[in-house]
């Protein structure tokens, strides 16, 4: 079984952390023993190659700061 959580982290239109929902669900998946898929925003998710998540949102600089494109805000992704 897995769980794949949509539109967290993506709009800012609650009074919690943007990246709270994140650490919210790691933890109670964890607890239930489900695995949950978190790719960054934008990654695609292919069925075919699943992984265990990373927990790329805590590297995310918040200071805001402009990034000049996701791959710098994120990385390179390792999907590709």
């Amino acid at each position: 079984q897995y769980m794949l959580p949509i539109h967290n982290g993506t709009f800012d239109l609650a009074f919690h952390n943007w990246d709270e929902p994140f650490e919210r669900v790691s933890e109670v998946a964890n607890q239930v023993g489900v695995s949950v898929l978190l790719p960054q925003i934008g990654e695609p998710v292919y069925l075919s190659m699943l992984r265990e998540p990373s927990p790329w949102w805590r590297a995310v600089d918040t200071s805001g700061e402009p990034v000049n494109s996701a791959a710098e805000l994120f990385g390179e992704s390792t999907w590709l």
